[in-house]
């Protein structure tokens, strides 16, 4: 029974494969898809040991391999995002809990873990002491990099610059502005503090910049006018009747801006940061710096410093 179990699993999950990429680490490669790209430790003892040396909370995987369609999707998606995997090595020690294999049965139990489940993440403290609730069910990486960043605050641990700008606030709001250049309008709008995205393209025969922004951070007002004195908004486009009625003369539209690849983050194309992988949050932080000549480096993760260094 249990060998026809195995099978059947093997046989649903048609889209778990393994494949290798020449920039990965050489354990990344050899991960099943399940897994995605971080290394896993799979001594619990031992992983709780390391926790308590290093003073880092330990990210325990309950996992199954081979998978179902759902594990291999949050392994192929979630697990092998860049943020993802960073945090997961450098913040944290990774832990892997076998649901489906003899040697971690008694553990599960100790967890109370069902056996063949989807993926279950718990984040705590080597003695066992969770940080944060349970996580399951939320398959993204937004979910689980909230769910990291919640565990390393109530750990009393810093986070990161480049992991907060992975993860949007909870409340976003969206503005257009009309513009003369769209290229000079993503620098200087990209480098305000609360703006988490720009996108170029044009509506109505003008050149736009599309700002997506924390309102808690920064307000409309202040939006609009911190991009007028820059010169970058000589129109509005109105996004909703409160931006419509805060601005003369603003017109209300709800058209979705048409982009072409050439007018997104230009003076990010020839530099060699344009290769390094990066959220949208840190493309529109890093382009607007070096557009106005600042150093890149505070919106980057040590890793992708490296890369960008590496050439």
């Amino acid at each position: 029974m249990f060998r026809l179990l195995i099978a059947a699993v093997v046989l649903s999950c048609s889209a778990c494969s393994r494949s290798a990429v020449a920039e990965l680490p050489e354990y990344a490669q050899s991960n099943p898809e399940e897994l995605g790209h971080i290394r896993w430790r799979t001594d619990f003892a031992a992983a709780q040991a390391e926790a308590k040396r290093t003073n880092k909370p330990m990210l325990v995987l309950f996992d199954e391999v081979p998978g179902c369609a759902t594990v291999c999707g949050f392994g192929r998606t979630v697990l092998t995002d860049a943020t993802v995997v960073e945090a997961a090595e450098t913040l944290f020690v990774p832990t892997l809990i076998y649901n489906n294999k003899p040697q971690h049965l008694a553990l599960l139990k100790s967890f109370g873990e069902p056996t063949w489940n989807n993926p279950v993440v718990r984040i705590m403290q080597p003695d066992r002491q969770e940080l944060v609730p349970r996580h399951a069910g939320d398959y993204t990486v937004k979910g689980l990099l909230n769910r990291m960043r919640a565990a390393l605050k109530a750990a009393g641990q810093d986070i990161p610059s480049w992991m907060a700008l992975a993860v949007p606030p909870k409340t976003t709001e969206t503005a257009t502005f009309g513009m003369y250049c769209f290229w000079s309008g993503e620098v200087a709008i990209g480098s305000l503090d609360g703006v988490l995205e720009t996108q170029a393209g044009f509506l109505d025969g003008h050149e736009v910049v599309e700002v997506t922004y924390d309102p808690s951070v920064i307000g409309f007002d202040r939006l609009y006018s911190s991009a007028k004195a820059a010169g970058q908004a000589d129109h509005v486009f109105a996004r909703s009747a409160q931006q419509a009625k805060a601005v003369a003369g603003a017109q209300r539209t709800d058209a979705p801006i048409r982009v072409s690849e050439k007018d997104d983050k230009y003076q990010m194309k020839r530099h060699p940061l344009a290769r390094v992988p990066m959220s949208d949050v840190q493309r529109t932080k890093v382009n607007a710096a070096i557009g106005r000549g600042k150093d890149p480096r505070p919106f980057l993760s040590p890793r992708q410093i490296a890369a960008w260094q590496k050439g």
